[in-house]
C-alpha cells in the first residue's frame, strides 16, 4: 500500500520524501501528483473564482463522457 501524506509534509520534509520516493522507485508517479498540487496552489493564488464540489465533479464526468443527466 503506498505511504500518503499530507501536502503540508511536502513543505515540510521535501528533502526526506524526495528520497523515500525516489528509494522506492514510485518517483515519478508521486512527483506527478506534487507537481500537479503546486500547479493547483498557484492556480487558486491567482483566481478568485471557486467552484463547489458538485460544479467540479460535473465538470469531470462531462469530460469523461459519464453525463447522464443529458440522456434523460
Amino acid at each position: 500500500m503506498p505511504d500518503i501524506q499530507p501536502i503540508s509534509d511536502l513543505c515540510s520534509y521535501f528533502a526526506e520524501i524526495t528520497r523515500d520516493m525516489q528509494s522506492s522507485g514510485e518517483y515519478q508517479f508521486k512527483s506527478n501528483i506534487y507537481n500537479k498540487l503546486c500547479e493547483a496552489e498557484i492556480q487558486a493564488v491567482e483566481i478568485a473564482e471557486r467552484l463547489s464540489h458538485e460544479e467540479v465533479m460535473a465538470a469531470a464526468r462531462i469530460k469523461l463522457g459519464l453525463d447522464t443527466s443529458r440522456e434523460k
